[in-house]
């Protein structure tokens, strides 16, 4: 049993085929307290978890830190995941469908044309930095609050 942000966790035997039986499941510390702790509808107290999310003002816009989720069940925001915006796509990361998705997913969030949002950085992986162009952080930070079920 492990005890995390005073959360039990128990690791459970599996019957994973081609593994041993008597083997510990893996239980990812995010997966486990990001439904409950850092995702949609999450409570913070006065720090909200849009407040967590990277985001810094450029020449151009506002750019945020997003961590891709290809090959999900559903479009959308998935919640926060270590500083950065949680993207559930479910396109495949080939020919740039996932990105295209992406971008898709963040501006139907956010609540801005499709034509403002670009990936700047990372579209080979999973981490990226999306621009945001005419945004600051000052304005895109109650968007992503809204996105992800924070009254504000």
């Amino acid at each position: 049993m492990l005890l995390i942000r005073g959360r039990r966790l128990t690791l459970e035997p599996t019957g994973w085929p081609g593994r041993n039986p008597g083997m510990a499941r893996r239980v990812s510390v995010y997966s486990a307290l990001s439904s409950q702790e850092v995702g949609p509808g999450a409570r913070r107290g006065a720090m909200g978890v849009a407040d967590e999310i990277e985001v810094r003002d450029d020449a151009r816009g506002a750019v945020l830190a997003v961590r891709a989720l290809p090959r999900a069940g559903r479009d959308g925001v998935a919640g926060v995941l270590g500083g950065a915006l949680r993207v559930a796509v479910s396109a495949p990361p080939e020919g740039g469908r996932a990105n295209r998705a992406v971008v898709e997913a963040i501006a139907e969030a956010i609540g801005v044309p499709r034509a403002r949002v670009r990936i700047v950085r990372g579209e080979r992986g999973r981490t990226k930095s999306v621009l945001v162009e005419g945004e600051t952080a000052a304005t895109l930070r109650p968007r992503l609050a809204r996105a992800l079920g924070e009254n504000r």
